[in-house]
């Protein structure tokens, strides 16, 4: 312990990194909180008085604080390696290849693929710690998941050695021709679900297909602005605001989740197809103004197609004519992009008339 927190140097081992080192088990936050502390002053004292200073900590002391570098029987962390390497080029045992245009990681099934190297094979690659765990001590279970669909999964006991591999081939995925998803490869330690990490997502598509994905990740969230507030750069926040039509942001899946797929994350949210359709025959009427009145049965399940009603009441004013305007523009909008629920709200001018000129129309 002494060797991981005081004696380790160099640009990778931040005080972060010293201390995740140690593997802690279910450390306290006041535990983590006063050994960054520890750890950071003793760079500027002697071994000898850095370790004197742990005597006022008794939380600190073992059996308060429990390494797990100690269990060389239990797994404490799993680290996945990267498909990408320097300057974000994959690295060739992924067996992706990379979609430029929409910065996206392709794994593409090829059932007519001739040669051995020319046949779809998907490796991972993961580190499982403390780097001393013995052969066998966990069983990995390795899918590839989309949304809650399992579409290949393995087994694989732990060799002893780091990285641990697990290769997928055609013949793991029984899906249909034609198909695309939205997927990761989850790695999992049976018995211990806490432990699990997910890859990069990437898009898995069976042959050279086009059009709507089958199903995607990402977390489900009730506005895609959830996801969008997570960005670290306004930069990218401002793109997420106004691409809503760009495909390297936003996409949709035959179960009808609208997703956003932004740095550091995916998030998706469910559009009812009743509101699609409303949205398309919004837009075929180029944004009149007016409701629907759609029949339901006594469960409530739809009976019949939406019917349009025009507003009769007249908008003659010049706040009317803006509403008007702003109305047949953003049902335009909605028709080109993947419809208001994918669309992050707030920051786009024809999005601020639409609201809030109607109190002004009629006050």
């Amino acid at each position: 312990m002494i060797e991981r927190l005081f004696l380790k140097s160099g640009a990778n081992t931040t005080i972060e990194a010293k201390i995740d080192s140690l593997m802690l088990i279910n450390p306290s936050e006041q535990q983590c909180k006063d050994l960054a502390y520890i750890v950071r002053d003793g760079g500027s004292l002697t071994l000898v008085d850095a370790v004197e200073r742990l005597s006022a900590y008794p939380h600190l002391w073992l059996n308060n604080l429990k390494p797990g570098i100690f269990d060389q029987q239990t797994l404490q962390k799993i680290e996945i390696i990267s498909w990408r390497g320097k300057n974000q080029k994959l690295h060739g045992w992924s067996g992706l290849r990379l979609d430029a245009e929409n910065n996206r990681l392709n794994f593409i099934l090829d059932p007519d693929a001739v040669g051995a190297k020319n046949q779809s094979r998907l490796e991972v690659r993961w580190k499982g710690f403390p780097e001393e765990l013995a052969k066998g001590a966990v069983e990995y279970s390795v899918a590839v998941l989309s949304g809650d669909d399992e579409l290949a999964e393995k087994n694989l006991v732990h060799t002893g050695k780091n990285p641990q591999k697990c290769v997928f081939t055609f013949d793991d995925f029984e899906i249909d021709k034609g198909t695309k998803f939205e997927a990761v490869v989850r790695i999992q330690p049976l018995g211990n679900e806490d432990l699990s990490k997910d890859t990069e997502d990437f898009i898995l598509l069976f042959g050279q297909t086009t059009g709507e994905r089958t199903s995607s990740v990402g977390n489900e969230v009730r506005a895609l602005v959830e996801g969008a507030i997570s960005l670290e750069r306004r930069e990218d926040f401002d793109d997420a605001c106004n691409k809503y039509h760009n495909s390297q942001y936003f996409g949709k899946d035959k179960k009808d989740y609208i997703t956003f797929h932004y740095p550091g994350g995916n998030a998706k949210v469910f559009c009812p197809p009743l509101l699609r359709a409303i949205e398309e025959d919004w837009a075929n009427r180029q944004g009149q103004m007016g409701r629907w009145i759609v029949p339901v049965r006594t469960d409530g399940s739809q009976a019949g197609e939406p019917e349009f009603i025009q507003f009769s009441s007249g908008c003659s004013t010049a706040a009317g004519d803006r509403l008007n305007r702003a109305s047949s523009e953003l049902s335009q909008l909605a028709l080109k992009s993947q419809g208001l629920v994918g669309m992050i709200l707030g920051f786009n001018k024809i999005v601020e008339e639409y609201i809030n000129l109607p109190s002004a129309v009629w006050p």
